[in-house]
Order: C-alpha cells, then sequence, then structure tokens
C-alpha cells in the first residue's frame, strides 16, 4: 500500500511537470497574408506556393524579426483568370481573418487586376515575379522603355533629356572626329603613295558614314542592354534649426546606366580609337620627311586639341564627381574651349587669307582680261568678250575662259613657229636641188 501511495505521488509530480512542456500555448500574435496562386489552370504556381511556406517558416523561427507576431496565409487558386482573382481578391477583403498582405498571382492577367484594385484598401501587394530583358517589345524596345513608370513629371522629362544628350553628344562627337581622321588618314596615304591629289568628298562621306553606324550600334546596344535609371546621391546631413528632433538631409539625383565597364565601353571604346589613330596620324604629318598637303596640319593640331582637353575632361570629371555644379561647370568650359579652339584652327587662317587675297585675285585678273590680244580675230574676240561679260557669269567661268584663251595663245604660237619651220626646210631643199 505504501508503494502504491508513493507511485502515485511520483505520478501526479511528473503529471503537474509535463504541462508546461507538451502543452504550450504560443502568446504571439498571428498577422495573415492572403495568397493567389495558379495551381490547376494555365501559369503552374506550385513552385511559388512552396517558396511562399518555406519564406514564412524562417521569418517564424526568427526571433529578430517581428518577434511578438506569427506569419500565416490563406492561399486560394486562382486558375489565371481575372474574374476569379478579382472574386478571390474581395474574399480576402470582406472575410475573416483580416488579411495586412497581399500575395499576387505570379501569371499577370490576374496579377494586374489585384495591383490595380488593391491600393483602393491600402493594402500592400507583392507578386512573384521573373524578369527578363525584353518583356514586351512595343512597350521596351519600340518607345525605349517609356512604359516604365517615373515617380513624378520631372523624373520622366528627366530620362528622355539624358537618352537625347547622350545620343547628340556621342553622335556629335562622332562626326566631327571622323571627319579629322578621314581627311587626315587620306592626306597620309597620299603622301605615303607620292599622290598629292588630296582628298576626296566621296571617301570622306564614305569613312564618315561607317564610322556613324558602328557609334549608333554601339549607342542602340546600350540604350537596350542597360537603360538610364535615377539614382540619389546623399551630400549631408544637418539638423533642422527649427526642430532639433528633426533632421534635413540634402541629395541630388542623376540618371546613369550603370557603373559597369561594359556601358563605358560602349560608350567611349570607338571614340578613343578614333583619336588614337587620329593622333598617330597626325604624329607623322608634322614630321619633317613629309609636306603637309592643303590644311592637313591645322587638321592635326585640331586633332591634339581634342585629345588634350578630352583628357582633361575625364580627369576633372572623375576628380569632381561629389561636387556635380563644379563637374559641369568645367565639363562645359572645355567643351566650350574645345569647340572654339577648332574652329578657329580650321577657318581662321582662310578667312585671313582671303581677305588679304581678295583684292590682289580681282587686280590680276582684271590684268588677264586687259592683255593685249593676238593679230587674229579669235583672239580678239574673245577679249572683247570676257570685256562685254565681265560681271554678267559667274567668275568661275571666266576663269576658264581666260585659261583656254592662254592655251589658244600658246598654241597658235607653236603653229606658227612649226609653219616657220616647215617654210625654212623648203627653201633649203630648192637651194639643194638647182
Amino acid at each position: 500500500m505504501a508503494s502504491n501511495l508513493r507511485t502515485l505521488c511520483l505520478l501526479i509530480m511528473v503529471w503537474c511537470l509535463v504541462p508546461p512542456v507538451f502543452c504550450y500555448n504560443s502568446s504571439k500574435i498571428p498577422l495573415y497574408i492572403g495568397g493567389m496562386m495558379s495551381m490547376t489552370v494555365g501559369w503552374d504556381g506550385s513552385g511559388c506556393l512552396v517558396s511562399a511556406e518555406l519564406a514564412l517558416e524562417q521569418i517564424n523561427n526568427r526571433s529578430d524579426i517581428l518577434p511578438d507576431y506569427e506569419l500565416k496565409m490563406v492561399w486560394n487558386d486562382s486558375q489565371c483568370i481575372q474574374s476569379r482573382a478579382a472574386r478571390i481578391l474581395f474574399r480576402h477583403i470582406y472575410s475573416e481573418p483580416q488579411k495586412i498582405l497581399l500575395l499576387s498571382p505570379p501569371c499577370s492577367p490576374g496579377a494586374q487586376l489585384i495591383a490595380s484594385a488593391s491600393r483602393y484598401w491600402n493594402l500592400i501587394n507583392n507578386r512573384e515575379t521573373d524578369t527578363s530583358l525584353f518583356t514586351y517589345f512595343g512597350d521596351d524596345i519600340l518607345i525605349f522603355w517609356s512604359s516604365d513608370h517615373s515617380d513624378n513629371n520631372s523624373s520622366y522629362y528627366s530620362f528622355y533629356q539624358k537618352r537625347i544628350h547622350d545620343i547628340i553628344a556621342s553622335l556629335g562627337f562622332t562626326m566631327v572626329v571622323s571627319t579629322l581622321v578621314a581627311r587626315i588618314w587620306l592626306v597620309y596615304n597620299s603622301l605615303k603613295s607620292d599622290d598629292h591629289a588630296g582628298s576626296s568628298v566621296l571617301k570622306i562621306g564614305g569613312i564618315v558614314a561607317v564610322l556613324l553606324t558602328f557609334d549608333v550600334i554601339c549607342l542602340v546596344l546600350k540604350i537596350f542592354l542597360y537603360p538610364v535609371y535615377l539614382n540619389f546621391v546623399p551630400l549631408g546631413i544637418e539638423v533642422d534649426p527649427e526642430d532639433s528632433n528633426h533632421f534635413i538631409e540634402y541629395y541630388f539625383s542623376e540618371c546613369s546606366s550603370g557603373d559597369g565597364v561594359i556601358p563605358l565601353l560602349l560608350s567611349f571604346a570607338d571614340k578613343a580609337v578614333m583619336l588614337l589613330t587620329g593622333s598617330f596620324l597626325s604624329y607623322e604629318i608634322t614630321q619633317a620627311n613629309l609636306t603637309p598637303v592643303g590644311d592637313s596640319k591645322q587638321v592635326a593640331i585640331c586633332i591634339y586639341n581634342i585629345i588634350l582637353f578630352g583628357v582633361c575632361g575625364l580627369i576633372l570629371t572623375i576628380l569632381l564627381k561629389n561636387t556635380p555644379t563644379e563637374s559641369y561647370i568645367f565639363a562645359s568650359s572645355l567643351v566650350i574651349c574645345c569647340t572654339t579652339v577648332t574652329i578657329l584652327v580650321l577657318y581662321l587662317p582662310k578667312i585671313i587669307y582671303w581677305v588679304k587675297n581678295r583684292k590682289m585675285d580681282e587686280n590680276h585678273k582684271s590684268r588677264n582680261s586687259q592683255c593685249t590680244s593676238s593679230p587674229t580675230d579669235v583672239s580678239s574676240g574673245t577679249a572683247s568678250t570676257n570685256k562685254n561679260l565681265r560681271g554678267k557669269v559667274p567668275k568661275e567661268l571666266l576663269d576658264e575662259n581666260i585659261k583656254l584663251k592662254d592655251e589658244y595663245e600658246q598654241l597658235q604660237q607653236m603653229a606658227l613657229q612649226r609653219t616657220r619651220e616647215t617654210t625654212a626646210g623648203g627653201s633649203n631643199k630648192m637651194l639643194t636641188g638647182y
């Protein structure tokens, strides 16, 4: 009897200790998530359901995330149908338990409807997605991602301004530098082959067209592969002078295509190759063993000028990266100086030469038109025609007329000399016969 009583006491003690272990009741507050999965029809969302359950389990097992709460999910099969997704949405909103978050269906038809309607109930809408580079051809490629909504209109306009600025700057730089490089390359080839015919407009235009086409291809690849996004760069934080509990954070926004190497290569690789090629050819042209043809020496100086200002601008932009105002001022000043110096080097000598030699050319042409005419009727007729037509026909025709007149006079003198030689030869033969 005593042993039985002792055993009963032990069982009672064990029974008093066991409930805290096996009958533990969680005191966490449940938070419910409304899930919509496409399980049976259309897009298969079974993998999304498994991943959502694993995510909830990991969050609930961590003590540093929502320590006093427990996440639970109530899900339904939307079957990738808009009408069924709308029905499930209203069921989640108006039925217990109350949901704080919606997990939209993975397929687009149901997800678009949920995203459009959930904001009216202030519900957070989350969706699993598999992003790809080219989602919709018309929305992404043809209109350059214009369907991607910005936070405000100023950002939307900034994107377009950035794209237009990049396109104009790239094509303008390529057009100018390719023209100079093509000109200096053709002059270099003519000097090496002892053919001083110079460069033709068609050859220069062909080279420029090829380089512009390559630059356009690089721009298209950059726009498609690395679209422009808005980046906010913090400048500093200070205490609000009116309220010490508030802090004022200063930042500026910049449009960027990423900090990777590939966007930089697509933007500057062809231009760097052109400048290096132009610098080599310019060095050869400016050497003493080659005589410059036309304005090739000025073109070489312009290429060196572009390289110098370009390197200075790149260094200053890197050093002043965190001061956008100063960086813009220096970069703009260098661009203006570079273009101004290039224009002055190329065109100022020609303008000065044209102003100095304008009167000299007019006097020379007037002397040629008033020189003594030949005794023949043709020569006198030509001189009188030049005198009567001066001021009535283009200058090129008058120059060509004067040139033809000189050639005609030379031919006439040669004919007279040949006639005299023939006459003298005939007289000698007659004397020999006698």
